[in-house]
């Protein structure tokens, strides 16, 4: 998660001269060309080899069947990998058909790409694919990150590398840029690894904090990795923990927030994919949203229905989200894109354009932030970015250039009347509708044009049966449209 920040810091950094681009909300997604080796076409890891090429030219992707560079050009060797001279047009194979595998990998601060192979292994490239390097059998990783937390940094100032290795819950590190000889075992954390996070220093933790995500929930860790400590959201088979994004807050006595994309797993819960906040460092956790289908137009028997869900931060401070749909027991995943703006409380849909043809969007498994301030999926369909940046050289959001939309709900929870607000950028034709937990419209709230600024609605829930609902607001319609929802909470 910190090697994401800080790579997406010096991307942002060449984008002086991106003027004005559009709005989050309004962004389009566009799939990449289809990769070589038609094995499937998912992708679990999307990464940048920045320096003297463009953005584009430095595209790093890793999936099941290897490791592959995007040259647009298609220029004959261009990237130089392993002797296949660019046969396979725009992607050059880098590492391919079981020598790298999708068990974590990543690009380093100093360039290196850094991947798990299929031997139990950690493969490293300094070359951009040209030659490869091997650690020592039984590394096997399912997550890694470089860390920036001082007592993690080598001799030299370079960034050092967790890996989650191996299923009983043991990590590794190495503090040579992940070069064979430099790993050692440290400390186990409980059970099987899924991600990796880091809590920067502050007045309230001055030497930060390591997190890692377990099937088995949240641990952190203040010496090295050296022991791990379960988190309050730690317990056997209650969450299964996909992602972490930290999102800073001016004035915040742990420098700001720390989110987790989780699993809810317990028994007899119904409450699938969540957003999980930290307002000290990792060591308490509360519920921040709780996705579901009727949340993002997928009508479904229950509420829990969403499964991975994967975060991420853009420099503007606004989160984003990935979550899958109904992907257990080989079903089909339905995946939705997100984004919030004040911290994860209300979410509003961004993923037009990605759907297939039926209206189905995909499983994504990890965001990045290139230098031209487009941000990329990689998904269970392929590689998916914005057809336009979502933040400017500043790390701002861009200005607004078409309507958005906000609803809210007060008050909240309610017993009986309570007044809908529907906030428009400017004028336009809304739709804004609530729906119970099984997908059902209980009411219909606004319907056709609507003025620029706040619209307040009354609605009576004095009959609803006590439950959770969610209020859907729409602008416009068709690929461009704009939603934001929000929860309410009928108790008696």
């Amino acid at each position: 998660m910190a090697a994401q920040i800080r790579r997406t810091c010096a991307a942002l950094a060449v984008l002086a001269s991106i003027a004005a681009v559009l709005p989050a909300s309004a962004q389009t997604w566009e799939m990449m060309p289809l990769l070589p080796y038609r094995v499937g076409q998912r992708v679990s890891v999307v990464d940048f080899l920045l320096g003297d090429v463009a953005a584009d030219d430095s595209l790093v992707v890793v999936r099941e069947s290897g490791a592959f560079i995007y040259n647009p050009s298609g220029a004959a060797g261009a990237a130089g990998e392993n002797g296949y001279q660019g046969e396979w047009g725009a992607w050059h194979p880098l590492c391919a058909r079981g020598l790298c595998a999708d068990y974590g990998g990543f690009v380093t601060t100093s360039g290196a790409i850094v991947i798990g192979d299929q031997n139990r292994r950690i493969r490293r490239s300094t070359d951009r694919g040209r030659t490869w390097t091997q650690s020592h059998p039984d590394l096997m990783p399912t997550s890694m990150a470089e860390l920036t937390l001082g007592a993690f940094l080598g001799p030299d100032g370079t960034p050092g590398i967790l890996a989650g290795v191996g299923g009983d819950g043991d990590t590794a590190l190495s503090f040579g840029d992940g070069a064979p000889g430099t790993w050692e075992i440290a400390g186990r954390a409980f059970s099987f690894h899924q991600s990796i996070g880091e809590v920067p220093p502050s007045s309230a933790l001055p030497n930060g904090r390591v997190l890692l995500g377990l099937w088995n929930g949240i641990v952190y860790s203040d010496d090295r990795a050296a022991t791990w400590h379960p988190s309050s959201a730690y317990c056997f088979a209650c969450y299964i923990a996909w992602s972490f994004a930290w999102r800073p807050v001016a004035g915040h006595p742990y420098g700001g927030t720390v989110y987790a994309g989780v699993q809810n797993v317990v028994v007899g819960e119904l409450r699938g994919a969540e957003v999980l906040r930290s307002d000290d460092g990792g060591l308490t956790w509360t519920l921040a949203h709780s996705f579901t289908g009727a949340e993002f137009g997928f009508p479904s028997p229950q509420s829990g229905d969403f499964t991975e869900v994967v975060l991420f931060v853009t420099p503007d401070g606004a989160l984003w989200a990935g979550a899958a749909l109904g992907t257990t027991f080989g079903n089909p995943a339905r995946g939705i894109i997100a984004r919030s703006t004040d911290g994860g409380a209300t979410w509003q849909s961004a993923d037009a354009g990605f759907r297939d043809a039926s209206g189905r969007g995909y499983t994504v498994y990890q965001f990045a932030l290139a230098r031209d301030g487009r941000l990329y999926a990689a998904t269970s369909y392929s590689v998916w970015r914005t057809t336009a940046p979502v933040v400017t050289a500043a790390g701002e959001a861009p200005p607004a250039t078409v309507p958005e939309v906000g609803v809210s709900v007060r008050p909240n929870p309610a017993g009986g009347r309570v007044e809908v607000v529907l906030s428009l950028a400017a004028a336009g034709a809304a739709r804004v509708a609530i729906v119970d937990a099984l997908g059902r419209e209980v009411a219909v709230v606004v319907d056709g044009p609507v003025p620029a600024g706040e619209t307040v609605r009354l609605v009576e829930t004095g009959a609803w049966p006590p439950g959770v609902y969610v209020v859907r607001a729409t602008l416009g319609g068709g690929a461009g449209a704009q939603t934001a929802t929000a929860r309410l909470v009928v108790a008696r």
